[in-house]
């Protein structure tokens, strides 16, 4: 594409498709070793903290508010324009050493706006400029604008290769952005994408399969989808309320997948943080009543189901003036009293010091780490 000079910043270092293609494993995932981009040293040199692949532009797009970005899209889209139209190599040279920086999150929308009002020429030269920033490039930035601008221009033909980059999650967000524009059959493809990440991209996918009418994905919402390594509660309300959890566990009988995802759901809202909560939740009461409804039926009980259902009544037992208005969202005093009853009941059974001191002997330190927060439960309840 380039002269072979030794001075143009990409010079002679492998590509970072190159990279995620060559450490994907026999089931498509990315290995351990392929999660370390190989311009990780260049872009932490001097920094003293290094954030995980997709944090800066996943923190950014949720905890950080807009900012003026007018000038820096406008010089950008000005430089895909001269691209797009003279193919002009001094000009790739400026735009690829701005995007080093890699603070894009904040300047994809309105450069590519910008680019949508120049209507810039797709070809003879942006396209394949954009195929070369996405899948020959070495440093994240450009790969990251290849991608976006990919969507733009929505090339079907590019997708696959775009979905092999989102498997990173350095670039899980402007993959999914690229598929929900461009992708023949963007859901899928992204419920698919969404299976081999499990931090901030997972966050971002989830997130856009929100409005999603499949049943398949509703049920997946409730049972996998709000699982990620960042926290629960980024994605708990998202699931609870796109994966219809109240009409779930309102059937007679549910299965125990089911169960577990609504405990993890429902201690998440309990738990509140980063975004929405159980007092956002509508159907918070009906739903952690039928939550309890259907675990004081249950016989295979494990240590974690405890751990939810104490979190219910810690919730419920909290002295606080929400309480007021949290009525109109089913709340009531009658409620509280009879979910406590319950909730009590459970936790009286004989079962649980038995599972307690069968966890304690094994060798899973995640049995280990529950049965020790039962035992401390217990011992102040004096049923130790």
């Amino acid at each position: 594409m380039s002269p072979n000079n030794p001075s143009l910043p990409w010079h002679k270092r492998p590509s970072l498709f190159s990279h995620i293609q060559n450490h994907l494993d026999e089931n498509g995932q990315l290995t351990k070793e392929g999660r370390e981009l190989p311009d990780e040293e260049r872009v932490n040199e001097g920094k003293p903290l290094r954030f995980a692949a997709g944090a800066l532009d996943g923190i950014f797009g949720h905890h950080v508010g807009p900012e003026d970005t007018e000038k820096e899209a406008t010089r950008l889209a000005g430089l895909i324009k001269i691209i797009a139209e003279q193919n002009s190599l001094d000009e790739k040279v400026e735009l690829y050493q701005l995007l080093q920086q890699d603070g894009l999150v904040g300047l994809i929308d309105p450069t590519l706006q910008k680019m949508l009002e120049a209507e810039l020429p797709i070809e003879p030269y942006l396209h394949n400029f954009a195929r070369w920033l996405a899948f020959e490039c070495p440093d994240r930035g450009p790969v990251k604008l290849g991608i976006a601008i990919l969507g733009l221009i929505q090339s079907p033909e590019d997708m696959d290769r775009i979905l092999t980059l989102g498997k990173h999650e350095e670039f899980t967000l402007f993959a999914a952005v690229a598929l929900t524009n461009a992708a023949e059959d963007p859901e899928q493809q992204l419920w698919q994408l969404a299976q081999f990440v499990d931090g901030w991209g997972k966050i971002h996918i989830v997130e856009r399969l929100s409005g999603t009418h499949n049943p398949e994905i509703k049920k997946w919402l409730l049972r996998e989808g709000y699982k990620n390594s960042i926290m629960y509660e980024y994605l708990a309300y998202t699931c609870a309320e796109n994966g219809e959890l109240k009409k779930e566990l309102s059937q007679s009988v549910v299965e125990k997948d089911l169960l577990r995802g609504a405990g993890d759901i429902i201690e998440a809202l309990i738990n509140g943080g980063p975004a929405e909560n159980m007092d956002d939740y509508a159907d918070g009461a009906e739903a952690v009543s039928l939550y309890v409804s259907h675990m004081k039926r249950q016989t295979d009980y494990e240590l974690r189901d405890f751990l939810v259902l104490n979190c219910i009544q810690r919730f419920l037992q909290r002295d606080e003036p929400q309480w007021g208005w949290r009525a109109k969202n089913g709340w009531t005093e009658d409620l509280k009293a009879n979910l406590l009853i319950d909730l009590h009941q459970i936790q009286a059974l004989p079962h649980w010091r038995e599972l307690v001191l069968q966890a304690q002997s094994s060798e899973d330190e995640l049995q280990q780490w529950w049965a020790s927060s039962v035992a401390r439960i217990l011992d102040r309840s004096g049923k130790m």
